[in-house]
């Protein structure tokens, strides 16, 4: 998700550059929109093959554990992707070693088209882990507050030495999957149901009713927040693209491709 690539820290307009494929990107216009990582944010990238990164987190996980810090590492993973058999080796070794990882399973509903309750036979997915004896919660996803509330939770009990925690976050994908599809398979009704717990709407309640927040102030952070992407967007259009010449650096480690010509 690209928001969660910001919120990591990453200059927005260089995401905003790689995502157009462009040289000033933060990979150079190599990595595209599911690629985009910042090892000085600490952002470990994607993968083009589907529950792969359950597997890598282990890497990180048992990093921190070996080099005694308090690093957590947060995975991102779809409804889709527990259907995949990486996930059980992942999470049997994560809770074996008690390694510190939250699965952030971020449950949308749909997997490209399938609702998940068509390819799972739990109501909530985050009992999936009991199996495993790993500690899960289901988590109201639009809700900022509990997601933050739950996050902190589960990563007390990964710097307390008690291992791995599955959160599911409990959303819904607006849109169709990708930008051709028209979402047909929804029932009617359900986007309108959905859009009514908007997570930025209600988070725009709570600040004015609890944080006792203006119109005014919301109003200009929207306005600074349009203004960034409008920079971004900018920025990358304006932004070259990459030299072909440039192709085949960083495919190889200290090796010298030679000139086919």
């Amino acid at each position: 998700g690209h928001g969660a690539i910001c919120l990591c820290g990453t200059e927005r307009k260089l995401v905003m550059a790689e995502i157009f494929g462009r040289a000033t990107g933060i990979n150079g216009g190599r990595g595209g929109s599911m690629h985009i990582n910042d090892l000085e944010f600490r952002n470990m990238g994607f993968n083009g093959i589907q529950g792969s990164t359950v597997v890598t987190a282990l890497g990180t996980a048992f990093a921190s554990v070996y080099n005694h810090t308090d690093d957590v590492t947060a995975l991102f993973m779809g409804d889709g992707t527990l259907g995949e058999g990486t996930c059980h080796e992942s999470m049997n070794m994560a809770a074996t070693w008690k390694l510190p990882i939250i699965y952030c399973l971020l449950n949308n509903q749909y997997a490209i088209s399938t609702h998940y309750t068509e390819s799972h036979p739990q109501k909530q997915l985050a009992t999936w882990a009991d199996g495993y004896e790993v500690p899960n919660e289901v988590v109201d996803g639009n809700d900022i507050e509990a997601v933050i509330e739950a996050v902190e939770r589960a990563a007390m009990r990964a710097r307390n030495g008690e291992g791995p925690t599955l959160l599911e976050f409990m959303t819904y994908r607006w849109q169709g999957h990708f930008s051709g599809d028209p979402a047909a398979y929804r029932p009617d009704g359900e986007l309108e149901a959905w859009q009514e717990k908007c997570p930025l709407r209600r988070c725009r309640t709570l600040l004015k009713e609890t944080h006792s927040c203006s119109e005014q102030e919301l109003q200009a952070i929207e306005e600074r927040a349009e203004a960034e992407i409008r920079e971004a967007v900018q920025f990358a259009l304006e932004s070259p693209w990459p030299d072909p010449k440039s192709a085949l650096e960083h495919v190889y480690a200290s090796y010298t491709v030679e000139d086919w010509k």
